[in-house]
């Protein structure tokens, strides 16, 4: 009988883990198709490659507490990828590094990473509550403050 219950037991926990996982992975489609919108990015992937620089980025600039704070409120599926980053704040992370750093790793010239970059602070107008938002403008200089979030 004890073997019955533990069987169950780890089916069901099987099965939880499963559901959290497909759940991780649609939020994950829904932001990259939010981020895709918002930026004009050909696909997705690149969406969130973009994502991951632009808040990569904020999370090096900002207090290791603040940077806590904001990536909780980013999707589930998505945390992981920043909250193993070197803690902040790295004054020389900026607005420029940041759209030199989307240029560099997607191909494009300066302008278009510049689009990029206030598209991809678009998107996280929707993503991250006002409130948390505000924190973090706090800590970034007033260029990088209002290419992210204008």
């Amino acid at each position: 009988m004890q073997q019955g219950r533990t069987t169950e037991r780890a089916e069901g926990s099987r099965r939880r883990d499963a559901r959290h996982e497909a759940r991780a992975r649609q939020t994950s489609v829904e932001t990259a198709r939010l981020v895709q919108e918002a930026t004009g990015l050909e696909s997705p992937e690149r969406a969130l490659e973009a994502l991951e620089i632009v808040v990569g980025g904020v999370v090096r600039r900002i207090t290791p507490t603040e940077a806590n704070d904001f990536v909780w409120q980013l999707p589930g599926g998505l945390k992981d990828r920043w909250l193993d980053l070197r803690a902040g704040p790295d004054r020389n992370v900026t607005r420029e590094t940041v759209a030199l750093e989307l240029a560099r790793q997607l191909g494009f010239n300066v302008e278009r990473a510049e689009f990029v970059l206030r598209g991809v602070g678009l998107a996280l107008t929707d993503l991250v509550s006002e409130g948390e938002l505000e924190q973090v403008r706090n800590q970034v200089p007033e260029d990088f403050r209002e290419v992210l979030w204008s």
